[in-house]
């Protein structure tokens, strides 16, 4: 029941993203507000997704935000719709790349994300096939480049992962899973989809667990020490790679232009973002 004429404000998603995919966006949004009168509000896709989290229920502040999308795994302290401090971030492959590359391993079609996460439904879980990439650190940042290199050489080992993979892709799965997937027992002509099933899991899993532990690592500097959880081990301190320290700042730059105040929490996402003061409110 919305006419054009009863359009006040038009509101866009002005990056970061694929740049193809904004300047469509950006094209008609221009050319709505342009001819509906409307004034133009540009939006960082990134905060986006977290506040969509608060269209179904009211969002209480401040809250503990993970954002997960196609090339980012952030994590932000949300302090109100338009103040997100900066605490952890991506800084090589961010979890979507990493599903997307595996799948490219395997032979499967892009995105390949979602294949794996589908293939990894019907499987079993080997927490032991691959490694929680990034955790062995004090901080609160991300990096599954580990995580797609591990995967790749799993791949190299079992070939036959390649020619499931490859059932999937062709469509001839569906005979495959007729039958006995676990061994294939008077079909051998038919790939072992058991054994890709189960890797996609173990992926899933890997995955899942790395986001667990970095996001109750940031529950913990945040809030304290969650309950029921035996107080760790102080860790000694390790001399910061001019690698990530640079990293840190580019994203400390980058961030300013999003949101006034958040730079100066980029500039510590190497360090886990800064410590908060005893001031400070709790997240949900």
């Amino acid at each position: 029941g919305v006419t054009a004429a009863d359009i006040d404000v038009v509101a866009v998603a002005r990056g970061p993203g694929l740049l193809g995919s904004l300047l469509v966006g950006m094209g008609f949004a221009k050319g709505l507000a342009l001819a509906t009168g409307a004034r133009l509000v540009g939006v960082n896709h990134l905060h986006a997704h977290l506040l969509a989290a608060g269209i179904a229920a009211e969002m209480a502040y401040p809250a503990l935000g993970l954002l997960v999308s196609g090339g980012h795994t952030h994590i932000y302290r949300m302090e109100s719709p338009r103040h997100m401090p900066l605490l952890g971030r991506t800084l090589d492959d961010a979890a979507g790349e990493a599903f997307d590359k595996v799948a490219k391993q395997l032979g499967l079609a892009y995105p390949g994300g979602r294949t794996i996460d589908e293939l990894g439904r019907k499987g079993r879980v080997n927490p032991a096939m691959f490694p929680r990439p990034y955790v062995d650190n004090d901080n609160l940042d991300f990096s599954f480049s580990g995580l797609k290199t591990s995967a790749g050489l799993v791949v190299q080992a079992n070939p036959a992962l390649i020619e499931a993979a490859r059932a999937v892709a062709d469509g001839s799965a569906g005979a495959a899973g007729s039958v006995n997937v676990t061994s294939n027992q008077g079909s051998p002509e038919l790939p072992d989809m058991a054994a890709l099933h189960d890797m996609c899991a173990s992926f899933n899993h890997a995955v899942a667990e790395t986001l667990r532990i970095k996001l109750e690592r940031a529950l913990v500097r945040e809030n304290g020490p969650l309950p029921g959880t035996p107080a760790a081990p102080a860790r000694k301190k390790r001399k910061k790679s001019g690698a990530v320290a640079a990293d840190a700042g580019q994203a400390a730059m980058a961030d300013q232009s999003a949101s006034p105040g958040q730079g100066a929490c980029a500039a510590g996402a190497g360090q886990g973002g800064p410590v908060p003061g005893p001031h400070r409110a709790p997240v949900r």
